[in-house]
């Protein structure tokens, strides 16, 4: 069998472009094309053919347990005594202490602003340094960020915190969705980067289920032990994402020969699939050249790249596919199902907030778990999971909305647990569509040369969007209480019409095939349907249903 190619061997064919990427022989660049258009396995036989790329993709995707715990933990802990006495005031007439509504609405402000400012961060550090220096600088500000958690004595030092831990979680949702698109096999990188929400969902429940342990076990309002335990979780996880990584972790190939080390790559690969043989490493390395090539030659690509660039031409259109499936979610209300949930908990008069809370959460899980077996399928795919995913929670919203007019904002205990029955369906909903699916688009759609970038924009979006609802929400709730659902579906009618009109499904495609059907301009409706050549210029070509 014939070794690695090195770089000076591979100019055979096509100078070098843009970043230093070198070209391939004729033989190799041609086989590379065909490659582009061959399905070889099923998504399960992907899976199980890939030990150790799943293996790596299930250590990445622990740092969304991360999220899923910030995301809940605020709302949990401000129904600790403990924690209210070291960052709220003591209310004589009821006998307890509080926490202010203006420091958790400045909470989440800082925390949603600061998840933009570290996704922009993490751009710049996967770009220059590599996705895996941009995964264990992420595991640094989690150990940093939950550790000034603990150590808060008031809620100067806690919003200190928030601000270290939104940059933290900001950096995740970029390097994490980035790193396991780039490295899966096209067959499951659904799969694996939908991965994330359940990460996500789990560590959610895990938050609630944690935090009333620590309540129970440690009641007093004169001991912090029973707000600290539940971060301390948070220690624990970045540990198990680095104590793997350290046995796991290689860099992207697709960034490797981005910079031009090829070698490297090619190393790269052999670590994540160590069962193909030398020609086989030598194929895939070929492909890997050929999309970076290929991207770069047909589209005149400078020799350096910024965020602007994610505005231009056809990137933009490719921005605003990785950025709306997700920010669909944020649109149509999902800060008020999963920071004021409690708020449905009280109207519907439910007394064991933590079974509630824990049964949405688990619903999420259960969402997480149907959309895997289904986010690969062609028949279904990713298109179809968002679209259907928006068009659920518009109803939920409509739902809610709808209930708490009929019973004129005093809901009865029907009534009330219909608005339950509309939230942990809304959880469930966003879950399957714009959970899942939203990171996949979010990961894959931009081109390899603006992907980091491209993916911190969109969720850099879905950010700053959540964090407007979190300082909106309060004073919106006050004063028309849950019938803010009516405004949320509306806006639902409108994003499941963008959706159906500009969302395309990209199941099962390569990255080269992505960057076919974006150059060519093919309508959204028509990108499962259409053939790709290999070649971007030509006219399309679809398959008779």
């Amino acid at each position: 069998m014939e070794d690695i190619k090195t770089n000076d061997e591979q100019h055979e064919y096509g100078a070098k472009v843009g970043h230093g990427v070198p070209g391939l022989s004729k033989d190799d660049y041609l086989r590379a094309q065909q490659a582009t258009l061959e399905t070889t396995t099923t998504p399960w036989q992907a899976i199980r053919g890939n030990p150790r790329v799943m293996a790596t993709m299930l250590s990445v995707q622990t740092l969304g347990f991360i999220l899923g715990l910030e995301y809940v933990l605020l709302g949990a802990l401000v129904g600790n005594q403990a924690f209210c006495r070291t960052m709220g005031t003591y209310d004589a007439a009821t006998d307890s202490y509080s926490v202010d509504a203006w420091k958790l609405s400045l909470w989440a402000g800082v925390f949603g602003i600061m998840q933009f400012a570290g996704q922009v961060f993490a751009g710049f550090v996967s770009d220059r340094f590599g996705r895996r220096v941009g995964l264990y600088t992420t595991i640094l500000a989690c150990y940093i960020g939950v550790t000034v958690e603990i150590v808060s004595q008031n809620y100067k030092d806690y919003t200190g915190a928030k601000v270290i831990m939104g940059a933290a979680t900001g950096m995740l949702q970029v390097v994490c969705p980035t790193y396991v698109a780039e490295v899966t096999p096209k067959e499951i990188r659904g799969i694996t980067v939908g991965l994330f929400a359940f990460a996500l969902s789990l560590g959610a429940l895990i938050g609630n289920l944690v935090t009333f342990a620590g309540n129970q076990a440690f009641p007093s309002a004169s001991d912090n032990s029973g707000w600290r335990v539940p971060l301390y979780v948070g220690l624990a996880v970045p540990t198990l994402s680095l104590i793997l990584f350290l046995f796991l972790l290689v860099e992207s190939p697709y960034w490797l020969v981005l910079k031009g080390k090829n070698d490297r790559a090619a190393h790269s690969i052999r670590k994540l699939f160590p069962h193909r043989t030398p020609d086989e490493v030598q194929d895939s390395l070929n492909l890997l050249v050929y999309t970076v090539e290929k991207e770069q030659a047909d589209r005149a690509a400078a020799a350096s790249t910024s965020y602007l660039d994610c505005l231009r031409g056809t990137n933009l259109r490719r921005t605003f596919v990785a950025a709306f499936p997700s920010l669909a979610q944020q649109v149509v209300g999902n800060q008020l199902v999963q920071s004021y949930s409690t708020y449905f908990f009280t109207l519907a008069n439910i007394s064991n907030s933590l079974a509630a809370s824990s049964l949405v959460s688990a619903l999420g899980l259960v969402g997480a778990i149907v959309a895997f077996f289904i986010i690969e399928r062609k028949v279904i795919g990713r298109f179809w999971l968002v679209f259907f995913g928006v068009a659920s929670i518009t109803v939920c919203m409509f739902g809610i909305g709808i209930i708490n007019l009929a019973s004129h904002s005093s809901p009865g205990k029907g009534a009330g647990y219909g608005l339950v029955f509309f939230v942990a369906l809304f959880n469930l909903a966003v879950t399957v569509g714009p959970g899942v699916a939203g990171w996949a688009y979010a990961g894959e759609t931009g081109s390899v040369r603006l992907r980091v970038k491209t993916a911190s924009l969109a969720t850099g979006v879905n950010a700053i969007v959540g964090a407007f609802w979190n300082v909106v929400l309060p004073f919106e709730l006050t004063a028309i209480g849950a019938t803010t659902g009516m405004m949320f579906g509306g806006l639902g009618v409108i994003c499941t019409a963008i959706v159906w009109f500009y969302i395309p499904d990209l199941t099962g495609r390569t990255f080269a095939e992505i960057d076919e059907l974006f150059e060519r301009r093919i309508p959204a409706r028509k990108f499962s349907t259409t053939v790709c050549t290999g070649s971007y210029g030509d006219d399309e070509a679809e398959l008779s249903a």
